[in-house]
């Protein structure tokens, strides 16, 4: 049993990987891969709660310290986010 290229035409034995012809490929050709979905937008983080100076010494007063710690790292984030061509840390 012959087949034929499907490139050119031309007869091919049997089991053949390749055109005689040609030399073009006769495995059936994989369709193109769909290209991959874009990747959602990133969310922005969320504001800081606004606290005053006293509810942030109250509240490092009750958390042993723990409350401020945490908030000026915060804060310090913020500021590098918005501070342009702040190294990342």
């Amino acid at each position: 049993m012959s087949l034929y290229c499907p490139h050119c035409g031309q007869p091919t034995h049997a089991g053949a990987a390749f055109c005689p012809a040609t030399g073009a490929s006769l495995a059936p050709s994989t369709p193109a891969l769909a290209p991959p979905c874009p990747l959602p937008a990133p969310m922005p983080p969320p504001p800081l709660e606004e606290y005053g100076p006293g509810g942030v010494i109250l509240l490092s007063f009750l958390t042993c310290g723990i409350f401020g710690v945490v908030r000026f790292y915060q804060c310090a984030q913020a500021y590098r986010r918005e501070l342009p061509g702040a190294a990342p840390s």
